[in-house]
């Protein structure tokens, strides 16, 4: 059976499995054995011990019973055998929290063992710790494998182990750190200047001097917006940036007043940055910066903080898309964010409705204004609004989206992707022949589709379905994507309806 297909298109097949499915189809034959053994094996887990404390600080570790530890170690032998070795991809150290049983067996045996069978995994490319402290011994382990992404939360060198780290080197493309910022700089400083390409760390220290990172293309530094001219001289180390995102370390209890772009002038620290994903309070900032194409903003309560941010800045014809999320919207918001970003070509908006008194921002009464006062750059081509919406105000009707859909076409005649989420309507529309729509709706039959979709309109140039009192999900596919979250909430309120 097995030579009746190509052996590319059986790890294609496979790679649409559950594990579970690959381990019984590996026990049908010797063949198929081979086949899925490297997809079974490929992401180790391992659990060198358990810890006492919470999830930021570890007042203990623990060992495991001895009969447990026995089996880890079997466990590990299999992992770390001739057979399996090559072909592990990934691994992961977890551990386990809240350990009530006290073991005699030494607390770090099991960390020991699997830094000592590390450099058996010659083909590893993804290493993920979690409150692990590294001896001398690991990091050489480390140092002498070709990883391609690591990943520590809350880890730091062995205490009480003198660990001579300068002949070591972590020769990883991808490093990402959360955790003590004492802890982060002593990582950084085994890191290679000239392979690092992506980096993801919490507040830098200001007080440490790290090497400058020419490379690395994709930065992204968890602080609150207020601190960034104090980390000028730590973002000046990375010239080479393309995406930079600053996550809030913790959410604002007021909004961020926009900084003053006469006072930071970020041109010269950031030549190449092509995107930026950040606080509104930041963009007065980075949209003046002419080689900025896309902008995400996190915290973003009201329109007004975003649009007090955008108007310290000449209008931005080189902004092309833009994503944010907001408390509410009205139409003349929509109109001046429009006049704000006149080379917008992406759109992409949350709003997140829990005022009650406000009429205008509700979904329904939004689209039927919106049919009626919008003025779009003329080079709009995706359009993606979403309402998350807790009341049950009344949907659009099929006539109603259906003429909402054609005067968006004809007022935005570049438009290739629309999307209206509303609590109680949807509609999603993606320029393109009939067949890419209908693979794209999901995997309900013919019958369900025609229960729940009220027509499919078809054409040499489009094709529209439409959803109505039903929460569906859709994703455009080639356009603007829904959160996976969200969509897989609305596919399971489908499915319960049907």
């Amino acid at each position: 059976m097995i030579s009746l297909l190509p052996t590319e298109l059986w790890l294609a097949i496979f790679l649409n499995l559950s594990q579970d499915a690959l381990k019984a189809l590996s026990l049908t034959s010797r063949g198929f054995r081979t086949l899925t053994l490297p997809s079974l094996v490929s992401d180790f887990t391992f659990q060198p011990y358990g810890v006492y404390g919470n999830h930021h600080y570890v007042t203990s570790w623990e060992s495991f019973p001895q009969p447990e530890v026995d089996r880890s170690l079997q466990r590990l032998a299999f992992w770390a055998s001739d057979a399996i070795s090559p072909l592990v991809r990934s691994c992961v150290l977890e551990i386990r929290k809240h350990v009530v049983h006290r073991s005699p067996t030494p607390k770090h045996l099991l960390r020991d063992a699997l830094f000592g069978s590390l450099g058996r995994f010659s083909a590893l490319q993804r290493f993920r710790a979690h409150h692990i402290e590294f001896t001398q011994a690991a990091l050489s382990a480390m140092s002498s494998l070709r990883l391609v992404d690591l990943t520590l939360l809350w880890c730091d060198f062995a205490k009480g182990e003198d660990v001579d780290d300068s002949s070591i080197t972590l020769n990883v493309s991808e490093f990402s750190f959360h955790g003590d910022s004492k802890a982060q700089s002593r990582w950084i400083a085994l890191l290679r200047t000239d392979n690092l390409r992506s980096l993801a760390l919490d507040s830098p220290s200001m007080e440490d001097d790290i090497p400058s990172f020419p490379y690395v293309e994709t930065l992204s530094v968890a602080i609150n917006a207020t601190q960034l001219p104090e980390i000028i001289p730590f973002l000046s180390k990375f010239p080479g940036v393309q995406t930079l995102t600053m996550p809030p370390l913790y959410s604002q209890s007021t909004p961020l007043k926009p900084l003053d772009p006469a006072h930071i002038d970020l041109r010269g620290i950031f030549p190449s940055l092509n995107s930026f994903v950040g606080p509104a309070g930041a963009l007065s900032l980075f949209t003046p910066l002419s080689t900025i194409e896309s902008i995400k903003v996190l915290e973003c309560p009201t329109p007004q903080d975003l649009l007090a941010s955008l108007q310290l800045c000449l209008p931005a014809e080189h902004i092309s898309s833009f994503e944010a999320s907001f408390s509410d919207l009205t139409t003349c918001q929509l109109a001046e964010l429009f006049a704000l970003l006149p080379g917008l070509r992406k759109l992409r908006l949350r709003i997140a409705k829990y005022r009650h008194h406000s009429s205008e921002s509700e979904a329904a009464s939004f689209i039927i204004r919106m049919t009626k006062e919008f003025i779009a750059p003329p080079g709009l081509t995706h359009l993606a609004l979403t309402w998350d919406s807790r009341d049950d105000t009344p949907g659009l009707s099929e006539k109603e989206l259906r003429s909402t859909l054609s005067f968006l076409k004809t007022r935005c005649p570049d438009i290739r992707v629309v999307w209206l989420d509303g609590r109680l309507f949807f509609l999603s529309w993606r320029r393109g022949e009939e067949e890419r729509v209908a693979s794209s709706l999901g995997k309900f039959s013919i019958s369900r589709m025609n229960a729940l979709f009220i027509g499919v309109q078809s054409s040499p140039i489009g094709c529209v379905g439409i959803l109505s009192k039903f929460g569906g999900f859709h994703e455009p596919r080639g356009g603007l994507e829904e959160d996976t979250e969200l969509n897989q909430e609305k596919k399971n309120t489908v499915v319960r309806r049907l």
